[in-house]
């Protein structure tokens, strides 16, 4: 008579001869009456087998079986499932281990209907393990339910809130449930949801464990009951040292489909529109099939085939148009762009880097590649006709294109230039400037600081090729000699420089520009370099970026006309809300950039103290002071335009009351001060603003107004069609709401 099972440890193995006897004694030290032992093998052509049935005398219930072909990874475990007799399963790995009491703990801890127990796990790095391999898995256990939550019942809401966080975060590959070794779960809700996916070359196990949560959520364990060994010759290892196509491209695209479309993923959509501004995952998943389609004309012309036809099938599943392309297509390309930064080995940034700015209203089923503000493909047709040589020469705008490209001012126009801007509409306002005055020292101040801003970037680009060149990353200066690079930099410093001989400085203003200029040699050339810095890194950076270009343009109108207030008011309030903004910009981007910073080896501030500390530092350090700020600032300008004040505040608190009580959608504003609160806005409208506020005092000062909008038009016009567009959802669902009445 057959002893009734419980519960099945399963197996699968493949050339497992090396590890497998210690991963079969940890399961022989489980005290657990009716457990069953599965071990199924793959194909192996050394002594894996052998080892397995030599405990069969330690081991009561053990069972070996044998593939008839080879299955692969995820076939045998797919196949280990079917072959179980328990109710419940759990997975240990040939090179993995379980700690004593592990499945007694497990099994305690099941509730009744959910299908998934998570565990805490522990890893054992071999001495061929890299260390951004280390870092990363450390990462993966800061990243973990077990972490967030610690023990006891997650609903599916609250494992859909963090799919959505990481998917916003650009990481929706994420693992943060843990390895299999990590998990038990119900043998009959598995095989009904299908299975692991065998399409995932990577992440089969972990989207199964999620679409199961998806429907009853999940049961913690807050403590070690596995142990994941992690070596060079280990599946995942291969996977991550082989086709980055499979694991990177095809996985996190097939993912981001299924959130976006599959029926078990809709709380991830639910709680994806909940988030502040709402996450479109359908434009992440239509910008994730555009990149990969880039990305796939770099295999090799063996594979290209095949990849295409994989990407047709994921991208069948999607829509073919936006209903509302100025809501959609903008993340979509803008999705794409960053993916193709981070994975494409040669991308053409002068034509990627014009999409970020413009929002695209195309047929999502018409691009090969990334579709063009004009429509056109990104991506060559290598079958057309070659124009002629006249047209293949370089156009003046082509030039520009690609002489912007090289200076990243797409990284540096907006968020630089746009407040600087506002500080000179400030200084003019609170000194009461006459335009005869003003205007000389607002364009020397633009000019010195495109100038600048070129010069900084190209000794950083300069001083980092070697870095570039050793992880793949393009590089605007690796084509120049050193002479050239030096003579590049001395140009632009040079035209930094020209302005102040015709418009005069005073020595407080020489000193600040003085420290312009020999902040970015410390920050990016040896020796001192301080950007490999953790916390010097960034203080540098928000320094060159912020506060200097702030506390520069108070000095420069400080002696044509005199302060509204107590200068205090100003200079505190320039350092306080600069400070507190440029660190706060830079620490977002280092937070959604720590995953890919710890898997190449780079070090920052995330990556060293944490994304949870750095979003704590951001939300009661840096938004305060940015606040206290942005407080001063807004007493300097009611001292010369209070109406403007008393109009900002009545709009705020008339927005924030329609959000409040859902006149409005409450989703609207983006409120969350670790995912860029303020940042958007500060670039621009401030200026805007500003320089009408002069205009109404001196109609010349319409001229500064069209100097605003020449400058920033893109972002302005972007900006303006999102409005249009919210205005238009806000439409439709007042009509909605109508139609619920009258029904």
């Amino acid at each position: 008579m057959t002893r009734s099972v419980s519960a099945s440890v399963i197996v699968p193995t493949f050339n497992g001869a090396a590890y497998l006897g210690e991963c079969l004694d940890s399961i022989a030290a489980q005290d657990l009456p009716g457990l069953e032992v599965l071990v199924n093998d793959d194909g192996s052509t050394d002594a894996t087998v052998e080892i397995a049935r030599s405990y069969s005398e330690r081991i009561e219930n053990l069972r070996v079986e044998r593939n008839p072909q080879r299955l692969g990874a995820v076939g045998n475990v797919n196949r280990c499932v079917h072959l179980a007799r328990g109710r419940w399963v759990k997975p240990v790995f040939q090179d993995d281990s379980i700690e004593p009491g592990c499945l007694t703990t497990m099994l305690a801890a099941r509730r009744r209907g959910v299908p998934v127990v998570v565990g805490g796990r522990t890893y054992r790095f071999e001495s061929d393990v890299p260390e951004w391999q280390r870092q990363a898995c450390d990462a993966l256990v800061e990243q973990s339910l077990t972490t967030r939550f610690g023990s006891g019942f997650v609903g599916a809401e609250q494992v859909a809130d963090v799919a959505a966080e990481h998917a916003a975060a650009r990481l929706p590959q994420l693992n943060f449930v843990g390895e299999p070794v990590a998990v038990l779960f119900e043998r009959r809700a598995a095989l009904r949801a299908g299975g692991f996916d065998t399409r995932f070359a990577q992440l089969w196990d972990y989207e199964l464990f999620v679409r199961l949560a998806m429907r009853r959520g999940l049961v913690l364990v807050d403590e070690p009951v596995a142990s994941f060994r992690v070596h060079g010759g280990s599946e995942t290892a291969r996977n991550l040292s082989g086709s980055t196509f499979a694991t990177d491209v095809v996985d996190r695209l097939t993912l981001l489909v299924a959130y976006a479309t599959a029926r078990p993923y809709r709380p991830v959509r639910t709680a994806a529109a909940r988030r502040t501004p709402p996450l479109d995952l359908t434009a992440l998943a239509v910008g994730s099939s555009w990149a990969a389609r880039r990305v796939a004309t770099d295999l090799p012309v063996s594979d290209q085939d095949e990849a295409a036809s994989t990407l047709d099938a994921l991208a069948a599943a999607l829509p073919t148009t936006f209903p509302q392309p100025w809501v959609g297509a903008y993340p979509a390309t803008k999705y794409a762009v960053e993916l193709l930064h981070e994975l494409a080995d040669d991308v053409d940034t002068a034509v990627l880097d014009l999409y970020v700015e413009e929002p695209l209203a195309v047929d999502l089923a018409s691009p090969p590649g990334i579709v063009a503000p004009n429509g056109s493909s990104a991506t060559p047709d290598p079958a057309a006709e070659s124009p002629p040589e006249a047209a293949r020469s370089p156009s003046v705008v082509r030039s520009v294109t690609r002489a912007s490209t090289a200076l990243r001012t797409n990284q540096w126009w907006n968020h630089m230039l746009g407040p600087i801007t506002a500080f000179a509409c400030l200084q003019i306002g609170w000194r009461q400037i006459a335009p005869v005055d003003a205007f000389p020292r607002v364009l020397a101040l633009l000019w010195a600081a495109m100038a600048l801003a070129a010069y900084a970037y190209v000794i950083n680009d300069a001083a980092d090729v070697d870095a570039d060149l050793e992880v793949g990353k393009s590089n605007s200066m690796a084509n120049l000699t050193m002479p050239a690079r030096v003579g590049a930099a001395v140009a632009f410093a040079a035209l930094g420089a020209l302005p102040w001989l015709f418009v005069h400085l005073d020595a407080a203003a020489m000193a600040v520009l003085v420290a312009i200029y020999l902040l970015p040699l410390a920050y990016s050339p040896r020796p001192l370099r301080l950007k490999e810095h953790p916390l010097l890194g960034p203080v540098c950076d928000a320094c060159n970026a912020f506060v200097l270009p702030a506390l520069f343009s108070v000095a420069l109108f400080s002696s044509v006309g005199a302060a509204g207030g107590p200068s205090w008011w100003m200079i505190g309030g320039a350092v306080a809300w600069a400070g507190g903004f440029g660190l706060r910009a830079i620490l977002i981007h280092q937070v959604s950039d720590a995953a890919n910073d710890r898997a190449t080896g780079i070090t920052t501030l995330a990556t060293t103290i944490g994304e949870v500390r750095v979003a704590r530092l951001m939300r009661r350090i840096l938004f305060p002071l940015e606040l206290l700020g942005l407080t001063l600032l807004t007493v300097t300008v009611a001292t010369w335009a209070p109406w403007l004040v008393a109009g900002a505040a009545a709009y705020l608190v008339a927005f924030h009351t329609a959000r409040l009580t859902r006149v409005i959608d409450r989703t609207v504003a983006t409120t969350a001060i670790d995912q860029g609160w303020l940042l958007a806005w500060t670039q621009i409208w401030p200026a805007l603003l500003l320089s009408a506020a002069l205009t109404l005092d001196d109609p010349r000062y319409g001229a500064l107004v069209g100097l605003v909008v020449l400058l920033f038009w893109p972002r302005l016009r972007a900006g303006l069609e999102r409005l249009v567009g919210t205005v238009a959802n806000e439409r439709l669902r007042w009509a909605a709401r109508r139609s619920a009445r009258a029904g």
